[in-house]
């Protein structure tokens, strides 16, 4: 249980998960955004703009600090609140990339324990099951009490380094979202209508659109910051375009498609049976729009 906890951005999509989350864990909560929403369950709100020195005296006091804002305002919260955060807090960001927080934080002088998290999922999306990274900062309780917190809501944790973590989403983020953004566009500079594609739509195909759409519903500044923010995108995204070429290429030639199959087949060794089975669930839902 958590004497006071403070939640930046706390109207935002996250923001509102975070403290539906955190008032059943503590005795007091208090938002701190731009505007207050009329459902929030905050015990109280604070105008973040118009009542600084509010903001730095519950911070003062606080022993869980949730910042669930974009990148800019994070470091401005980093670096000019929570310098005054006591010793015993624990305050952490979700920012989709770590290396640039990590470093502030890192940086700041600060003498409570932060934690970079990145729970890998959407806020529509539940904690059960899915994955929360954890990189520790600063302090030494931090990751402790935050790992306990997330796997009590079913979540899996791992840690990672600022590094590992920038590496390892430069996959599951950078490369992931490119290759669906560019499908979904493919299809839209297409001479074909939706209309006639879902005629001919496959399970696969199916899936893949949505996909690209539920992408598309979304923030497209958190998105392209992912793509922007990531150290490896450049690179990752190079790597995807030259992939593609290769593809194309074994298209054409017939030999080398095997060359793909083999090397997809031989990365996901023992994994491979379980991702087709996985797959095979995912369309077999048999969804449709009509």
């Amino acid at each position: 249980m958590f004497e006071n906890v403070v939640i930046f951005g706390s109207e935002g999509k996250f923001g509102q998960v975070f403290c539906h989350r955190l008032a059943h864990v503590a005795k007091r909560t208090t938002g701190v955004d731009l505007t207050s929403g009329a459902d929030s369950p905050t015990t109280e709100f604070v105008n973040f703009q118009t009542a600084p020195d509010v903001v730095r005296e519950i911070v003062s006091r606080a022993d869980l600090i949730a910042i669930m804002t974009p990148e800019d305002a994070a470091v401005e919260i980093v670096t000019t609140y929570l310098p005054m955060a006591p010793r015993e807090a624990v305050a952490f960001d979700i920012l989709s990339v770590k290396q640039p927080i990590t470093g502030v934080a890192a940086g700041a002088g600060l003498t409570c324990s932060y934690v970079s998290v990145h729970p890998m999922f959407a806020p529509s999306t539940d904690f059960d099951g899915q994955n929360v990274v954890i990189t520790e900062v600063c302090g030494d309780s931090g990751a402790e009490v935050l790992e306990g917190l997330f796997r009590q809501w079913g979540a899996r944790t791992s840690r990672m380094t600022a590094d590992e973590h920038d590496s390892a989403t430069s996959l599951t983020q950078v490369a992931c979202h490119a290759a669906l953004l560019c499908f979904g566009l493919v299809c839209s500079r297409s001479k074909l209508g939706p209309e006639t594609l879902r005629k001919v739509e496959t399970p696969v195909s199916r899936v893949l659109l949505g996909l690209s759409a539920r992408i598309c519903s979304g923030d497209p500044r958190l998105y392209q910051l992912i793509q922007e923010a990531n150290g490896e995108g450049p690179a990752i995204r190079s790597l995807l375009a030259q992939t593609m070429a290769s593809i194309n290429t074994g298209g054409q030639l017939g030999g080398e498609f095997v060359d793909v199959f083999d090397a997809v087949n031989s990365w996901l060794g023992e994994d491979a049976q379980n991702y087709v089975e996985l797959a095979a669930r995912a369309v077999a839902e048999d969804a449709t729009l009509d």
